[in-house]
């Protein structure tokens, strides 16, 4: 016991006198080695496009050094106990950014893996190796459960790429925010990363739910996301359908909401990552007993990655138009093509399900015609 706590306090002086060395000793020396300069800063990030590793620190453009901050007008729209939990996290995303990727990083991460990890399979992760730790990433992704991106993140993204664990997503309102149950499951399951929150419009008549003013608040949030998101190191996941899909068909996918465009669009460093979730359907508990089922594979979580999508074409249009009208056109039109990324990974999928399903048949009906032979043998 004396000499595994020798060697492990002996590690951790080594580890923190490597770390002072390197970021305070180094930099302040007259002639700077050939070396540390080619090693900058020991983070990476990648160009969205062309996928060319360089250094985290010095090629991704600083973000604002103050996120936009509501005003007394849009707090106004938010319910009372909204505006408290809008308070809460939005002084964790501010000032708590180091704990909610520590939190995330291990406690949601451990969860998440405890509840799915036997189910996962992800496809196309080819096409997120390059990612780094100081990029910025935009996944979008079809909605089926309220769980899509922590399952899409912990089990895909981090373990095959250098993404950063500081992660948030926007979320509606009617129960994170609103629901004590709700505002406690985001808080002590992911350390309040689903944020910013979105309410209803007056377009919006489910559930009764529709307010006059509430496009004020979100234009707020959407704003909100974009500064968010153009902080170097930080994943956003948003739903192009807005609202979940409970449709029996798992690869369908509702009408497009601006929101996801519009925010791919005025992002131009992110990695715009498109994401099919496929099996998360269910409650908590029915997951939980898929994944220790003596047959996980039975109740697959299928994660299929889609490359980056180029909005650039979309940037050029957006940048020369002299309206609204046409600007909204635009989001409406990135967001469109969000969607239809994901629509074709669904499709891709169904073709693969489907060359799965077939050979499985044929296995089995091989398997029964052996056993029907060896009987006949037998006899």
């Amino acid at each position: 016991l004396t000499l595994e706590f020798f060697t492990c306090a002996l590690w951790l002086l080594a580890a923190a006198a490597f770390n002072y060395f390197w970021f305070k000793v180094l930099p302040g020396l007259p002639d700077c080695p050939e070396w540390y300069e080619d090693l900058g800063s020991l983070a990476f990030s990648s160009h969205p496009a062309t996928r060319a590793i360089r250094d985290g620190e010095s090629a991704q453009p600083a973000g604002p050094k103050e996120v936009p901050v509501a005003s007394s007008a849009e707090a106004r729209t938010l319910h009372w106990c909204e505006r408290v939990s809008f308070f809460v996290a939005d002084l964790v995303q501010r000032h708590g950014r180091w704990l909610r990727g520590l939190w995330n990083g291990v406690l949601m991460r451990s969860v998440v893996t405890l509840c799915s990890w036997r189910r996962v399979r992800v496809f196309g992760a080819e096409h997120i190796r390059h990612i780094g730790s100081h990029d910025s990433v935009l996944l979008v992704s079809n909605h089926r459960s309220y769980f899509d991106f922590f399952v899409i993140t912990v089990m895909g993204l981090w373990p095959h790429s250098g993404a950063s664990f500081v992660s948030m997503y926007p979320v509606r309102s009617g129960y994170f925010y609103t629901a004590l149950c709700g505002f406690s499951i985001n808080l002590f399951g992911s350390m309040l990363a689903m944020f910013p929150n979105v309410v209803n419009t007056a377009s919006m008549k489910e559930k009764g739910q529709g307010r006059p003013d509430g496009k004020r608040w979100n234009e707020y949030a959407m704003r909100r996301t974009v500064a968010e998101l153009q902080i170097p190191g930080t994943v956003v996941g948003i739903h192009p359908e807005g609202t979940r899909n409970k449709d029996a068909d798992v690869f369908s996918m509702l009408p497009t909401k601006p929101g996801a465009g519009r925010v791919a669009l005025e992002c131009e460093e992110a990695h715009v990552i498109p994401v099919f979730i496929r099996g998360l359907d269910g409650g908590a508990v029915e997951q939980l007993t898929h994944n220790w089922r003596a047959a996980p594979w039975d109740h697959p979580i299928d994660l299929v990655f889609g490359p980056h999508v180029d909005l650039t074409d979309l940037r050029k249009e957006l940048a020369g138009a002299d309206s609204e009208e046409k600007r909204e056109q635009l989001k409406v039109a990135a967001g469109e093509r969000l969607t239809e990324k994901i629509k074709a990974l669904a499709e891709e999928h169904r073709e693969r399900v489907g060359a799965e399903g077939k050979a499985k048949a044929e296995r089995e009906a091989a398997y029964q015609q052996t056993d029907l032979e060896e009987g006949q043998k037998q006899r």
